[in-house]
């Protein structure tokens, strides 16, 4: 006898909500972008010096640049305050 193809899923076999893997995958990256705002927040506010750079150069001087500011708040604040 013939095999019948599989049906194709359809929209109530999917996940609305997301899988919990695929859940835990944006929670780890939300959380990671926060420390990251968070973290340049506390430089720009505590003037602790230059920024951690790993990849050389001078990352103070983009904190510091003309354009690491919208209406007068540092762009890492604004930042923090949408993933909080």
């Amino acid at each position: 006898p013939a095999r019948r193809p599989r049906a194709l899923p359809t929209m109530e076999d999917a996940h609305p909500e997301g899988s919990p893997r695929d859940r835990a995958v944006l929670a780890t990256l939300a959380c990671a972008g926060a420390a990251d705002c968070g973290y340049l927040t506390w430089l720009k506010f505590a003037d602790q010096g230059p920024a951690f750079c790993p990849l050389g150069g001078s990352c103070g001087s983009v904190l510091d640049s003309p354009w690491a500011y919208a209406f007068g708040v540092p762009l890492p604040a604004l930042g923090l305050a949408l993933y909080v």
